[in-house]
């Protein structure tokens, strides 16, 4: 069914075109041979060279229609093997590029915590050699020292390259038995 489709449509295009062809054509052959009767006389033969004409080529279209495969040859195979190649080779770096971009997205928000980490166990540092031995009470009446002290053990925390860290999953090693 569909093949009749097919060719129907091709037959109605081909008498379309044909018309836009023939029409001006057949009139003026017939203007100069009949002036007096160039509508009546052309009509029909327009239709019948137009509907003729667009049968015969349905009909040839329909004769060779599996006649002329267009194949590829090993050239066109290897230059479409390596078009997809390149593709995938670029698709592949596209990936790459973009884990890449998420690693060194990463990696720099690690760099930040650790230079915050340092300047602070710098800055904690410093003031604790500025407190000495003595002690200050904060705003709120707290231990200086005691703040110090934990802000130098939170850096030490921060930074990874520190001993270990004790987490929930890692408890610290008993002392070893006298």
């Amino acid at each position: 069914m569909a093949r009749w489709l097919t060719y129907g449509t091709i037959f109605a295009f081909s008498a379309f075109i044909l018309h836009l062809v023939l029409e001006p054509l057949i009139t003026l052959v017939f203007s100069v041979v009949s002036p007096d009767s160039v509508q009546t006389i052309a009509e029909p033969v327009i239709i019948a060279a137009e509907f003729g004409l667009a049968g015969i080529f349905t009909w040839l279209i329909a004769r060779f229609e599996g006649k002329f495969k267009f194949t590829r040859n090993e050239e066109d195979e290897r230059r479409g093997e390596a078009r997809l190649e390149e593709e995938r080779r670029r698709v592949g770096a596209a990936e790459q590029h973009a884990l890449d971009e998420e690693r060194l997205k990463r990696l720099m928000a690690e760099v930040s915590k650790w230079r915050q980490a340092r300047d602070l166990h710098a800055s904690v540092s410093e003031a604790l050699v500025a407190l000495g031995d003595g002690d200050a009470a904060t705003t709120d009446g707290t231990s200086l020292r005691e703040e110090l002290q934990w802000a130098l053990t939170y850096s030490d925390r921060m930074f990874p390259l520190t001993e270990p860290q004790v987490t929930a999953t890692t408890a610290p090693e008993a002392p070893p038995a006298p």
